[in-house]
């Protein structure tokens, strides 16, 4: 399933919380305004003040630790 739609039910809620908890704060940052805010990769780099590459970079390397850490 895809990482929002575990989120939304309730037993999964916890073990998703616990996984973003697990990541560096600016991939799991990344990562909450990309999924749960759905907000375009160019907002969340203004919002993070990076280029828009390392957005992009930060979102694939925490969705792999989400993707090991999850199963």
């Amino acid at each position: 399933p895809e990482l929002g739609a575990a989120e939304s039910q309730p037993e999964n809620r916890l073990a998703v919380e616990k996984a973003l908890g697990q990541l560096p704060p600016d991939q799991r940052e990344a990562v909450v305004l990309k999924v749960f805010q759905s907000l375009k990769f160019e907002e969340i780099a203004a919002i993070q003040d990076a280029p828009i590459s390392t957005v992009k970079s930060r979102l694939y390397m925490g969705f792999e630790k989400l993707r090991a850490i999850l199963g």
